[in-house]
């Protein structure tokens, strides 16, 4: 789950949006230096509002609604972000640009790191320390693949190429609402029972579509024998 929620948290362009927000500026035609640092600067004050929100929301929501409702949110704004791109319309990007960032901190940027220390309780002591680690690296290291390839996947796919993050960012809420166990107001202990619990179910449902699998094979295969026994 940590490293799922690492690779996701980067995945939806959340820190390449920050690096290249004046690289899409110029591309719907903000041409002033001095116009597209004051955009630029309004999303960076976007950050701090979600860092400021985010602080207050952990406390007051629990884990799934807050990464759930975070990830379509944003991938609403990303659409907006697209569409901005797309009709070369400055104010609708730099709103959907604050948007995202804005919620977007607010929810998988503050609440990740709540998550991932929750998540990775069961390991204990040493081994929650080494998942966290894992997940941090993993992180980082989804958040240079996304930077390194941002630019050219909106170059080679224009500006609709941004509903790919959108899409990304719908899948992170998808993901928190069906994966995620529910570990507010839970001490470490009791989210590693939660985490334990989640899994358990997660298997059992697996293991029940497996042999559901295996029960309608063996069926087909019972009725083809009887079909080519009756055709002798």
């Amino acid at each position: 789950l940590a490293v799922v929620l690492a690779i996701l948290n980067q995945a939806c362009a959340s820190t390449a949006v920050l690096e290249y927000a004046q690289h899409l500026l110029r591309d719907v035609g903000v041409t002033s230096q001095h116009q597209a640092d004051s955009m630029a600067i309004a999303v960076s004050g976007a950050k701090a509002l979600g860092v400021a929100f985010g602080l207050l929301l952990v406390r007051r929501i629990g884990r799934k609604p807050l990464l759930g409702w975070g990830g379509f949110v944003s991938a609403l704004a990303l659409v907006l972000v697209a569409l901005g791109a797309a009709c070369v319309e400055p104010k609708t990007l730099l709103l959907g640009l604050c948007v995202f960032i804005l919620v977007f901190v607010a929810t998988w940027g503050n609440g990740y790191w709540v998550v991932v220390t929750e998540v990775t309780a069961p390991g204990g002591p040493d081994y929650g320390a080494s998942s966290q680690a894992a997940a941090t690296a993993t992180m980082f290291a989804a958040g240079w693949v996304t930077s390194l390839t941002f630019v050219s996947i909106v170059e080679a796919g224009g500006a609709w190429a941004l509903l790919i993050y959108a899409g990304i960012s719908a899948f992170m809420g998808v993901f928190a609402f069906g994966m995620l166990p529910e570990t507010r107001g839970l001490s470490l202990e009791e989210c590693a029972a939660a985490v334990a619990a989640a899994s358990s179910r997660g298997r059992k449902r697996s293991a029940q579509a497996v042999d559901s699998d295996s029960e309608s094979q063996f069926s087909d295969t019972s009725s083809s024998d009887m079909a080519d026994s009756c055709h002798e």
